[in-house]
């Protein structure tokens, strides 16, 4: 009888698992799609908004790329 519960429970679990990634991954594809139709169509506006989405679905990576100012005298916010 405890296995049977233990393994309805793990069963849950993964489940639950299951629909929170496909759920991140969704919103994730649609914020990238996104950022790259607003850069092919000039709106930096609305590409800065889902890349800024965008970086609150992911974690950090271990190594970022590097991106220099294109003017040195201009201060970015990072």
């Amino acid at each position: 009888m405890k296995k049977i519960t233990l393994l309805a429970l793990s069963l849950c679990f993964l489940s639950s698992c299951t629909v929170y990634t496909e759920k991140q991954s969704e919103a994730l594809s649609q914020n990238a799609y996104a950022t790259n139709d607003s850069l092919n169509k000039a709106r930096v506006d609305l590409a800065y908004y889902y890349s800024d989405q965008t970086t609150r679905l992911v974690k950090i990576p271990k190594k970022r790329i590097n991106i220099q100012p294109v003017y040195q005298g201009t201060t970015v916010k990072e």
